[in-house]
């Protein structure tokens, strides 16, 4: 150690997991597709829309008018880019289960993490399980996008239960993974992409066992142009655009659009999911699970 006072520029820590060396892209928001519409008892019940609703974190609501400006009050499709072509963090998906007070299990189809409520500390174990069963646990995806053509530099948050869009965005997501190196590029980061949402009719069990048609609707990921032209000008580009660091990207926050009753307390999420999410309960609603 010196005896003379040294200038100081970066708070390093304990193999280099210190202050300075965090990076983390704020949320402009979450991307809802439902919302709530009140009975004539007044009470609210959740709807599925077949069109996307913007609902900016707090400090970035002069975005809501900028997305109506660019995109209409009801849009179907979305120009998106995805900031690095780490599936795992543009998409991550889990199991979740959660209670009043937040998110009691996660698990992976394998293995999971539960809350204990007398110790408060999360322990191991086999996954799924019985809540799976029952419905109260479900599939859950969380995509993390940009919005080139508003304002504002962060991501966007999508939650989705439907196993449909789930399906869909990881086979899209897989195959232009294959496009982009064919394309000289290392991921999909910086492609420029089209989410959107449309109607399917599918076969859903009734109380009676019996199976009945409805419509859902479900995310997809396209391009505008064709497969032709669109290979040919992504090709034409750098193939050294920089992607950012994974560890850039935040954590989910509670999906409170597919569990209306938990509590908005960041209490009990993960380990580094303790930003509370600025946007409301009231504005509800996911896409269904079919």
């Amino acid at each position: 150690m010196s005896d003379t006072i040294k200038r100081y520029t970066k708070i390093i820590g304990q193999g280099g997991t210190g202050l300075s060396e965090r990076r983390r892209l704020p949320r402009l928001g979450k991307i809802r597709t439902g919302k709530k519409e009140k009975k004539d008892s007044g009470n609210a019940y959740p709807v599925a829309v077949d069109y996307f609703i913007c609902d900016p974190a707090e400090g970035h609501e002069y975005l809501a008018e900028s997305f109506f400006m660019k995109f209409g009050d009801k849009p179907k499709v979305l120009p998106i880019m995805f900031p690095l072509g780490e599936t795992d963090k543009i998409f991550p998906q889990a199991y979740k289960k959660y209670k009043v007070s937040g998110l009691f299990c996660t698990g992976n189809g394998v293995e999971a993490s539960r809350l204990d409520d007398k110790t408060n500390k999360w322990v191991g174990r086999e996954c799924p399980c019985e809540f799976l069963k029952d419905g109260t646990c479900r599939s859950v995806g969380n995509l993390f996008f940009m919005l080139p053509d508003l304002p504002g530099l962060g991501v966007w948050q999508l939650d989705t239960s439907s196993v449909n869009s789930i399906t869909n965005v990881n086979t899209v997501l897989e195959v232009l993974a294959q496009l982009a190196l064919k394309m000289g590029r290392e991921s999909v980061a910086w492609l420029p992409l089209l989410l959107t949402i449309s109607p399917i009719t599918v076969q859903i069990p009734g109380k009676d066992g019996k199976l009945f048609k409805k419509e859902v609707y479900i995310l997809n990921l396209s391009i505008k142009d064709t497969l032709i032209d669109f290979m040919k000008m992504e090709a034409s580009k750098s193939s050294s655009l920089p992607e950012i660091g994974s560890d850039m990207m935040p954590e989910p926050t509670v999906e409170e659009d597919l569990y209306p009753e938990v509590n908005l307390s960041p209490k009990h999420l993960l380990p580094d999911e303790t930003e509370k999410d600025s946007s409301k309960v009231d504005s509800f609603v996911g896409i269904m699970r079919e």
